[in-house]
């Protein structure tokens, strides 16, 4: 019986952990809606929800320029300084001007939001540091 037990208590806490890694890596990639280039344009969105879009006002640069690999089909990401403007079911979100890195955000970046917050804040490689 106590094999049992602790074998029910292994398996609980490995669910809760799995569960605990799924949400704490929720970002996914966003494609850009104010870019129709034919292709994907995309940036890092280390926090999505449904309804979320994003434009994006700055440079871009390629997957093969970025990596070397050719993905088969074009694929561009925000790149370099810029300002990307987030809206959750068409309302404003949030807007982040600074430097992007391959569609991620990296250096220093001033988060404007609808309720009039600002926050600098500092990211490497979509990961905020500060």
């Amino acid at each position: 019986m106590l094999n049992k037990k602790k074998y029910l208590f292994s398996i609980t806490v490995l669910v809760i952990l799995l569960t605990a890694s799924v949400a704490f890596a929720s970002g996914s990639w966003k494609g850009v809606s104010n870019i129709n280039n034919g292709g994907k344009f995309l940036i890092w969105n280390p926090a999505p929800f449904e309804g979320e879009t994003v434009t994006w006002e700055g440079g871009k640069i390629s997957h093969f320029k970025l990596t070397g690999e050719e993905p088969g089909f074009p694929i561009d990401y925000a790149h370099g300084y810029g300002k990307a403007t987030w809206y959750l079911n068409g309302d404003l979100e949030q807007s982040d001007e600074g430097y992007h890195y391959g569609g991620k955000r990296n250096g220093k970046i001033i988060q404007r939001f609808a309720d009039g917050r600002v926050v600098e804040s500092y990211w490497d490689h979509g990961v905020r540091v500060d």
